[in-house]
This record gives C-alpha cells, sequence and structure tokens, in this order.
C-alpha cells in the first residue's frame, strides 16, 4: 500500500545525486547535484538549504554516521557520468547536524561517489573518489579515515584512469567491504563505457588488503 508522492524541489531542472535519512525520524538530507545539501525535519513537507555558503555547489554524496546521527559527511562533486556534471572541493564533516560544515581534504579527487561510515564507530569512514572526469588523476581511489577525517589513507587504488563510483559494509562485519572501480573509455558509440581497470572488489580486514 506504499504511496508515492512528489515531495520537491518545484524546480525540475536538476538532480538528486544521493539522500540519507535518520531511521525511525522524519530527518532526511538531500545531495544535489549542483544545488548543495538540503534538509528535512518533517519527511520532505519543508526543505532547508544547508551548504549555500561554502565554496561548491555540485553534490556526490551524502551520509550520516549510525552511531552518532549529529555527524553528517557531504562528498562534493557529482559523479554520474555525463558531459554536464561539474568538480567539487572534497569532502566536508558537519558534527552538529548539518548547520555548519568543516572541510575535511580529498580536494583533488574532484567527483565523490559514497560515503560509507562504520556503524559503530563514527571515526572510521570510507571514501569512494571517482577523480577527474576527463583526464587522467592519481587522486582517484577509495580511502578510509580511522581518526574522523583529519587525515586519509588510499585504501584501494587501481589507475589514474580508474575511480571508485561505490562502496558498501557489512553492518554485521564493519571490517568486510565490497566496493566498485570503473574506468571510462571511448568507443565509437559511447564515453562512458567501463574500461580494463573496471571491477568488483571485496576486503575482510576493513580495507587493508583487497581481492577483486
Amino acid at each position: 500500500a506504499l504511496r508515492w508522492r512528489t515531495v520537491g524541489p518545484g524546480n525540475f531542472e536538476g538532480r538528486v545525486a544521493d539522500i540519507d535519512g535518520i531511521p525511525g525520524s522524519a530527518t532526511f538530507f538531500v545531495a544535489s547535484a549542483a544545488g548543495g545539501v538540503w534538509k528535512t525535519t518533517n519527511g520532505g513537507v519543508t526543505f532547508r538549504p544547508t551548504f549555500d555558503t561554502y565554496p561548491c555547489a555540485s553534490m556526490g554524496a551524502i551520509a550520516i554516521a549510525p552511531s552518532d546521527t549529529n555527524q553528517v559527511w557531504a562528498g562534493t562533486g557529482e559523479p554520474n557520468s555525463r558531459n554536464s556534471i561539474e568538480p567539487g572541493c572534497g569532502i566536508f564533516k558537519s558534527s552538529d547536524g548539518g548547520i555548519t560544515w568543516k572541510a575535511m581534504g580529498l580536494e583533488k579527487t574532484q567527483h565523490i561517489s559514497r560515503i560509507v561510515v562504520n556503524p559503530t564507530n563514527p571515526n572510521i569512514v570510507y571514501v569512494a573518489a571517482l577523480g577527474a572526469a576527463w583526464r587522467r588523476n592519481p587522486e582517484r581511489g577509495l580511502y578510509k579515515s580511522t581518526d574522523g577525517g583529519n587525515t586519509w589513507t588510499l585504501s584501494k587504488f587501481v589507475s589514474d584512469k580508474a575511480g571508485f563510483v561505490d562502496v558498501a559494509i557489512n553492518l554485521q562485519n564493519p571490517n568486510i567491504l565490497f566496493a566498485a572501480s570503473w574506468e571510462r573509455i571511448r568507443t565509437p558509440y559511447s564515453l562512458t563505457s567501463g574500461g580494463p581497470g573496471s571491477g568488483l572488489w571485496k576486503t575482510t580486514d576493513g580495507g587493508t588488503t583487497w581481492t577483486e
């Protein structure tokens, strides 16, 4: 009996890149491809912008820490492969439910595709970075932080042409993660076909080692 209805925004020219919410509540965040981050606390009846005063508007990912829902992560740079995407300016963290944000690095990744937070430790964060859309970019890859974003390590790197477009964590055993890499190649029929760097990766030790 689930029925869907449009809850906005009224202008349909933009795109939604990602959504995350607090389970059991009417609060969720929307990351838009070219319009920053929006928050609702009434199930989508009204929204308010939370990112308008920050240096970039193109968003790629949003994530709420399951064990501390005041901690919200925003990855900038729309990752959907198309000719109109804009680069971002790194990853941002809010410790007050989206009221204020702090830049936490990864500026050269340009397009962040997904963020996941350890379900019990909010200081452990994984970031899938697509990298520059139209050129080689050594900052591509899957990043991990164990100190709440103060420092990052490159957990998995494929090549300067292949970035990461998704990452998922096992909530029962957060040392198990799956991640998808993707490489753009040009063909006579498409600019977005997956190249040799594309693949599905798994780790069982929290990102120390990965197998394809």
